[in-house]
């Protein structure tokens, strides 16, 4: 009896178009809509120096299989041309239910934290919260903090923090990052 009623309803939720979303794809599938692409200006852009990014940018997508979401971030001068820094790997834990965030630095470096899975997106105004752990190619170890707020579509708000000597949390930067339309250029 427990099993028809399991099948039924299996086949009415198929019939209906609805699509399971991932626990990943819930909490992160705001990043990756539209072209998936993100641009923030450099505040310590230089312009006299034609190798000074003048903003930067992120692209997030699905890898292989959609089980894992990769992103690069790369800065990009006023001529166009790009220099790679960071590689992103972001994956759903479904033993701890937390959402791992990995970066890979093109110097060696490696950042690692992890956050609590969010059942949907971000709603305007919502923070979301990562501490990372982040070893430099240099042996150093550095406590990373980034909180973002979405306050609309298309807009997301980052404020970086690192930990000082006596553990407080001390703010090193604040990005403004904008989704690039698809097919368009940075705002």
């Amino acid at each position: 009896m427990m099993r028809s009623f399991i099948a039924v309803l299996a086949l009415i939720w198929a019939a209906s178009g609805a699509v399971a979303q991932s626990p990943l794809e819930a909490h992160i599938g705001h990043r990756l809509e539209g072209s998936g692409e993100w641009r923030t200006p450099n505040p310590d852009y230089n312009e006299a120096d034609p190798d000074s990014p003048s903003e930067y940018g992120v692209n997030f997508h699905w890898g292989p299989g959609r089980a894992h979401v990769e992103g690069e971030l790369v800065g990009i001068t006023a001529d166009g041309r790009q220099a790679y820094y960071w590689t992103i790997l972001i994956v759903h834990n479904p033993v701890t239910d937390r959402v791992i965030t990995q970066q890979i630095g093109s110097d060696g470096a490696y950042g690692v934290g992890d956050s609590p899975t969010r059942a949907e997106a971000l709603r305007p105004g919502e923070v979301e919260t990562v501490d990372m752990m982040f070893h430099g190619a240099n042996g150093q170890v550095r406590y990373v903090r980034h909180e973002s707020v979405f306050p609309e579509p298309g807009l997301e708000q980052t404020n970086v923090y690192e930990r000082d000597a006596t553990g407080a949390w001390v703010r090193q930067r604040a990005w403004t990052w904008r989704r690039v339309p698809v097919g368009g250029v940075s705002p």
